[in-house]
């Protein structure tokens, strides 16, 4: 999925607030200064999607006899997300296993007061069924997960939304929600008065766009057996958000999903363009792009990319990404090929989503696209 500010809000609550502080929260004075030195890089580069450079720090971590045990335990498990995402899955499933043979509360230690520990096993199963291609047994867990009626913290959305999307359980991200306020709530309380986590029904949100995206390029957009059209799905989650609480500017960008979902593509387009004149929203921009997709204008979908070349940065990795999707939606291979190598430049690894995002099917039929990972992921495993 595109990196809109709703994903994005999610990847920052799921790095900084369950990764970020770690270095103070799971080390105590007297550990080394070393090993948080390189607990902190690798953690920064594992936020940044750079995982070739998150490794060295981790290896080293657990190969170093004097590191803690339940810090060498977490460098496992981040060791196993890490190669996941580089689509080495031998690597994945050698460091996952090493996490799963330890049974202790090693995550209740990073969190303090929480017991964080059967769930993650939980979470790195369903990313080994994944692996094995147990469709059974990941939706087992996954239900599981997410109705358990607790504290469900920062470190859940990432590793489950990727589950999720992968597969295609839209309709199921609205569950996160009331464990998101949950999370909200204990941040707000004083658990750590220096983060502000966004109010509102984002997951219900992201919801929405997993539909849209993933119904547009026919793949499956539910986890429940439905005959439901993406449309339908969509429409029954726009209804729902719409009953929640919400800040004004989530109420704008709700109101284009209505007119994007009646078709009323005059509305859409004058109400969003009057919108980004205001400030850049990726939220607000990717609803043009859909409209365009939907209407099969290729043409129109390129020059809105040629207007708006100002909110894409060449440096930034979340504006590069978005830029080769859209050109790949657009049918424009060597303008998405060009923002793609861009991307790899820039050091994101993250090829979890770029081998699945619906969006880059375009490319991904193009010979260019193989010698390209070639080149930047050559020891990749081509199982999923």
């Amino acid at each position: 999925m595109k990196a809109t500010g709703f994903l994005r809000s999610i990847v920052i609550i799921a790095i900084f607030t369950a990764l970020g502080f770690l270095t103070s929260a799971c080390m105590p004075e007297d550990d080394s200064s070393l090993t948080q030195q390189y607990f902190a890089k690798g953690l920064e580069s594992f936020a940044e999607n750079n995982y070739e450079n998150a490794l060295p720090y981790f290896h080293s971590l657990v190969q170093d006899p004097y590191v803690r045990q339940d810090i060498k335990r977490f460098a496992y498990l981040l060791l196993g997300f890490s190669y996941y995402n580089l689509r080495e899955f031998s690597s994945a499933e050698k460091n996952f296993s090493i996490f799963q043979k330890n049974k202790s509360g090693m995550i209740s230690r990073v969190f303090s007061g929480v017991d964080l520990g059967p769930e993650m096993h939980l979470i790195v199963q369903m990313y080994l069924d994944t692996l094995g291609n147990k469709r059974k047994e990941l939706e087992g867990n996954l239900t599981k997960i997410l109705h358990k009626d607790q504290k469900l913290l920062d470190f859940y959305f990432q590793p489950i939304s990727h589950i999720m999307l992968y597969r295609g359980y839209c309709d199921l991200y609205p569950l996160l929600d009331s464990h998101y306020e949950k999370n909200r709530k204990a941040v707000t309380s004083g658990r750590d008065e220096g983060r502000q986590l966004p109010a509102g029904p984002m997951f219900h949100i992201f919801g929405l766009q997993c539909t849209i995206m993933k119904g547009l390029a026919g793949q499956p957009y539910s986890f429940s057996p439905s005959t439901k059209t993406w449309q339908d799905q969509a429409k029954e989650l726009l209804f729902s958000v719409q009953k929640k609480k919400m800040s004004l500017e989530t109420g704008k960008l709700l109101d284009l999903y209505q007119f994007f979902l009646a078709q009323d593509w005059s509305a859409l387009d004058r109400k969003a363009r009057a919108l980004l004149k205001e400030s850049p929203n990726a939220d607000v921009f990717e609803l043009l792009v859909r409209m365009y997709q939907l209407r099969r204008d290729s043409k129109s979908l390129v020059a809105l990319l040629d207007e708006y070349q100002r909110f894409f940065s060449p440096r930034n990795q979340t504006d590069t990404y978005n830029q080769a999707s859209y050109y790949s939606v657009a049918g424009q291979s060597d303008a998405a090929f060009r923002a793609l190598e861009r991307l790899f430049e820039l050091g994101y690894r993250n090829l979890t989503y770029i081998d699945h995002d619906p969006d880059l099917k375009f490319i991904r039929k193009d010979p260019r696209f193989e010698k390209l990972l070639e080149r930047y992921f050559p020891k990749r495993d081509r199982r999923l």
